[in-house]
Protein backbone atom coordinates (compact mmCIF):
# COMPACT_ATOMS: atom_id res chain seq x y z
CA UNK A 1 0.00 0.00 0.00
CA UNK A 2 2.71 2.62 0.85
CA UNK A 3 4.61 1.64 -2.40
CA UNK A 4 1.17 2.89 -4.38
CA UNK A 5 0.61 5.36 -2.45
CA UNK A 6 4.11 7.08 -2.52
CA UNK A 7 3.61 6.35 -6.66
CA UNK A 8 0.58 8.27 -6.51
CA UNK A 9 1.99 11.01 -4.47
CA UNK A 10 4.76 11.23 -6.91
CA UNK A 11 2.59 11.58 -9.78
CA UNK A 12 0.60 14.39 -8.65
CA UNK A 13 3.24 16.36 -7.44
CA UNK A 14 5.41 15.55 -11.16
CA UNK A 15 2.12 16.48 -12.92
CA UNK A 16 1.65 19.71 -10.23
CA UNK A 17 4.90 21.00 -10.94
CA UNK A 18 4.89 20.71 -15.10
CA UNK A 19 1.17 23.09 -14.85
CA UNK A 20 0.40 21.72 -18.03
CA UNK A 21 -2.90 20.25 -16.85
CA UNK A 22 -5.03 20.88 -19.51
CA UNK A 23 -7.21 21.19 -22.25
CA UNK A 24 -10.06 24.12 -22.39
CA UNK A 25 -13.75 24.67 -24.57
CA UNK A 26 -13.61 21.91 -27.36
CA UNK A 27 -15.26 21.78 -30.27
CA UNK A 28 -12.47 22.69 -32.33
CA UNK A 29 -12.92 21.83 -36.14
CA UNK A 30 -9.28 20.86 -36.78
CA UNK A 31 -6.32 19.66 -34.81
CA UNK A 32 -4.51 23.23 -36.06
CA UNK A 33 -7.92 25.58 -33.93
CA UNK A 34 -6.94 22.67 -30.92
CA UNK A 35 -3.95 23.46 -30.62
CA UNK A 36 -4.84 27.18 -30.17
CA UNK A 37 -6.97 26.64 -27.75
CA UNK A 38 -4.43 25.00 -25.70
CA UNK A 39 -2.29 28.37 -25.42
CA UNK A 40 -3.08 28.76 -21.58
CA UNK A 41 -1.34 27.73 -18.41
CA UNK A 42 -2.91 26.38 -15.08
CA UNK A 43 -1.39 28.26 -12.78
CA UNK A 44 -2.76 26.21 -9.86
CA UNK A 45 -5.19 22.91 -8.95
CA UNK A 46 -5.65 22.10 -5.02
CA UNK A 47 -8.08 19.24 -4.53
CA UNK A 48 -10.44 18.08 -1.22
CA UNK A 49 -10.97 14.60 -1.63
CA UNK A 50 -13.87 13.51 1.44
CA UNK A 51 -14.42 9.50 1.80
CA UNK A 52 -17.18 8.39 3.56
CA UNK A 53 -19.47 5.23 3.53
CA UNK A 54 -23.33 4.54 2.79
CA UNK A 55 -25.45 2.07 4.79
CA UNK A 56 -25.11 -0.18 2.11
CA UNK A 57 -21.21 -0.34 2.66
CA UNK A 58 -20.29 1.08 -0.75
CA UNK A 59 -17.59 3.42 -0.52
CA UNK A 60 -18.18 7.13 -1.79
CA UNK A 61 -16.47 10.14 -2.33
CA UNK A 62 -16.99 13.96 -2.34
CA UNK A 63 -14.54 15.72 -4.60
CA UNK A 64 -13.71 19.55 -4.67
CA UNK A 65 -11.55 20.65 -7.37
CA UNK A 66 -10.09 23.90 -7.63
CA UNK A 67 -8.17 24.96 -10.93
CA UNK A 68 -6.71 28.42 -11.72
CA UNK A 69 -6.65 29.18 -15.40
CA UNK A 70 -4.17 31.69 -16.82
CA UNK A 71 -6.03 32.54 -20.18
CA UNK A 72 -4.29 34.83 -22.84
CA UNK A 73 -5.43 38.32 -23.85
CA UNK A 74 -6.74 36.87 -27.01
CA UNK A 75 -10.05 35.57 -28.34
CA UNK A 76 -9.70 31.93 -27.71
CA UNK A 77 -11.68 30.37 -24.68
CA UNK A 78 -14.40 30.35 -23.74
CA UNK A 79 -14.78 27.75 -20.46
CA UNK A 80 -13.26 24.77 -19.19
CA UNK A 81 -13.41 21.10 -20.36
CA UNK A 82 -13.21 18.21 -17.68
CA UNK A 83 -13.40 14.62 -18.12
CA UNK A 84 -14.25 11.99 -15.22
CA UNK A 85 -14.40 8.47 -15.76
CA UNK A 86 -17.55 6.64 -15.04
CA UNK A 87 -16.31 3.32 -14.59
CA UNK A 88 -12.66 2.22 -12.78
CA UNK A 89 -11.33 -0.89 -12.05
CA UNK A 90 -14.53 -2.74 -13.44
CA UNK A 91 -16.72 -1.23 -11.02
CA UNK A 92 -18.78 2.07 -12.10
CA UNK A 93 -18.31 5.50 -10.24
CA UNK A 94 -21.48 6.93 -10.99
CA UNK A 95 -20.08 10.36 -11.35
CA UNK A 96 -22.47 12.91 -10.19
CA UNK A 97 -21.85 16.66 -10.42
CA UNK A 98 -22.86 18.96 -7.84
CA UNK A 99 -21.56 22.59 -9.09
CA UNK A 100 -19.36 24.51 -11.25
CA UNK A 101 -18.40 27.88 -9.69
CA UNK A 102 -15.59 30.60 -9.63
CA UNK A 103 -13.40 31.42 -6.89
CA UNK A 104 -16.81 32.98 -5.11
CA UNK A 105 -18.94 30.58 -5.38
CA UNK A 106 -21.11 32.13 -8.33
CA UNK A 107 -21.96 29.38 -10.29
CA UNK A 108 -20.45 29.11 -14.30
CA UNK A 109 -22.74 28.03 -16.71
CA UNK A 110 -22.12 23.83 -17.20
CA UNK A 111 -22.96 20.93 -19.38
CA UNK A 112 -22.88 17.93 -19.64
CA UNK A 113 -22.93 14.37 -21.83
CA UNK A 114 -22.03 10.65 -21.40
CA UNK A 115 -19.49 9.18 -24.10
CA UNK A 116 -17.06 6.95 -24.22
CA UNK A 117 -16.76 5.87 -20.83
CA UNK A 118 -16.52 9.22 -19.29
CA UNK A 119 -19.08 11.80 -17.83
CA UNK A 120 -18.14 15.53 -20.05
CA UNK A 121 -18.22 18.64 -18.19
CA UNK A 122 -18.12 22.07 -19.90
CA UNK A 123 -18.02 24.66 -18.74
CA UNK A 124 -18.38 27.43 -21.76
CA UNK A 125 -19.81 30.89 -21.33
CA UNK A 126 -21.21 33.59 -23.89
CA UNK A 127 -17.71 35.53 -23.39
CA UNK A 128 -14.54 34.84 -23.63
CA UNK A 129 -12.81 34.45 -20.86
CA UNK A 130 -9.15 36.60 -20.59
CA UNK A 131 -6.50 36.49 -17.19
CA UNK A 132 -7.08 34.16 -14.44
CA UNK A 133 -10.08 32.93 -13.87
CA UNK A 134 -11.13 29.82 -10.91
CA UNK A 135 -13.03 26.77 -11.92
CA UNK A 136 -14.40 25.17 -8.61
CA UNK A 137 -15.87 21.28 -10.24
CA UNK A 138 -18.11 19.61 -7.10
CA UNK A 139 -18.43 15.40 -7.98
CA UNK A 140 -19.46 12.43 -6.27
CA UNK A 141 -18.44 9.33 -7.06
CA UNK A 142 -18.93 6.10 -5.49
CA UNK A 143 -17.24 2.79 -5.08
CA UNK A 144 -13.68 4.57 -4.77
CA UNK A 145 -12.07 2.21 -2.32
CA UNK A 146 -10.89 -1.64 -3.45
CA UNK A 147 -9.78 -4.70 -2.07
CA UNK A 148 -7.16 -5.41 -3.12
CA UNK A 149 -5.66 -9.38 -2.14
CA UNK A 150 -2.15 -8.47 -1.27
CA UNK A 151 -2.77 -5.52 0.19
CA UNK A 152 -6.35 -4.99 1.76
CA UNK A 153 -8.93 -2.01 1.21
CA UNK A 154 -7.18 0.97 -0.96
CA UNK A 155 -8.01 4.23 -2.07
CA UNK A 156 -6.11 4.90 -5.38
CA UNK A 157 -6.81 7.83 -7.42
CA UNK A 158 -5.55 9.58 -10.38
CA UNK A 159 -5.70 13.50 -9.64
CA UNK A 160 -5.41 15.09 -12.99
CA UNK A 161 -8.50 13.01 -15.02
CA UNK A 162 -8.23 11.63 -18.71
CA UNK A 163 -8.21 13.25 -21.77
CA UNK A 164 -5.38 16.33 -20.55
CA UNK A 165 -2.72 17.34 -22.85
Amino acid sequence: MMRRTRAALAVVVLVLITGLFGLAAPDAASAEESADLDAFVFDSLSVDYTLSRAEDGTARMRVVETFVADFPESDQNRGMRRLLPETYNGQPMQPQLISVTDENGEARPVETDSEDGTLGILTRGPEYLHGRNTFVFTYDLENVVWDFPDTGLEFYWDVNGTDWN
